[in-house]
Parts: C-alpha cells; structure tokens; sequence
C-alpha cells in the first residue's frame, strides 16, 4: 500500500494522511471484497381472513410455502407499512432513559401481531389476532416470515388481503 500511495501521489500529500484517510474509508465503507450474506426470498406468504364481528379483534391466517423440512419454526409477523405510525402507550413513571429507549422502540415495532409455526409437509400456517382499528386500513397491512433452515435464511411478504 505504501509503494502505490507513493506512486499515485508524488511529493503532493503527505504518506501519513494517505494511509489515515484509507483506514477511514474501510470504516465508513467497509470491504468491497466482502460477499454479503442476504436471505433467500422464496417463502410464499397467503392470508385468508374473515370478519367476525364489527369491532372484534379479526383473525388472519397465514400460510407460508417454503423450501424447508419439517419441524423448522417460521417466525411470523403482521406488520404496517414502515412510514405508518403505531402509537404504543407507554409504561408510566420510567426514567428518562428508559422512557427513551421505550419510545425508540415502540416507533421501530411495526408488528401487531406475532406468532411462531412449525412446518407441516413444507408448509407453516398460524392465525394472528390484528387489531379492528387497524384491519379497516388493509392498504396498509403486510404479512411477514422468515425462518432458518438448511443454514440459509429464508423470508418473504405479501400484503393482507381481505378474504370473505
């Protein structure tokens, strides 16, 4: 590295600074020869729901389809879109920095309900509870999953749709 930064730079900048600024670009950048580890996109997510009752809490089912064996847990969420706010209560009489750290939080937790399935012949199903309120704004509503098997990482999503 000394050799080309002194071929590259003549005289014009001083080594030191070169081989500082370097080092501060692997840290803001990182290793452009590192392979990055992203999951696999192939679980299909469907939903069936119906609505009880006006008002009521209304349960989704969803199914996830994936390249798994059975008996691996699939982790499944359904969630709003990211720019849509969930407004938690919050616990009272907690300190500033842990009301903090509630708040913070309760503003990155898009889930409303979560639920844990294990797979079935190369299928996972559980129902989630959404909340009324929030199931009367479907446009905004996705069912998320996403599992560990065969040592990959395997997710998906798909909107929730209203089923009758």
């Amino acid at each position: 590295i000394e050799f080309g930064a002194r071929q590259l730079t003549p005289g014009t900048v001083p080594l030191e600074r070169i081989l500082e600024e370097g080092a501060w670009m692997y840290t803001l950048l990182g290793d452009p020869a590192v392979k990055l580890a992203l999951p696999n996109q192939d679980l299909k997510l469907t939903t069936m729901t119906e609505v009880v009752r006006e008002g009521a809490d209304v349960p989704v089912v969803a199914t996830v389809e994936g390249p798994f064996a059975d008996g691996v847990k699939v982790e499944i969420s359904i969630e709003v879109w990211r720019n849509v706010r969930v407004g938690r209560d919050m616990e009272k009489g907690l300190s500033p920095d842990d009301a903090m750290r509630a708040r913070h939080a309760s503003s990155n937790d898009k889930a409303l309900a979560r639920a844990t399935a294990v797979t079935i012949g190369g299928t996972a199903k559980a129902t989630l509870d959404v909340p009324a309120k929030w199931f009367a704004q479907t446009q905004n509503l996705v069912v998320k999953a996403w599992c560990i098997s065969g040592g990959d990482i395997h997710q998906g999503a798909a909107p929730v749709t209203l089923s009758k």
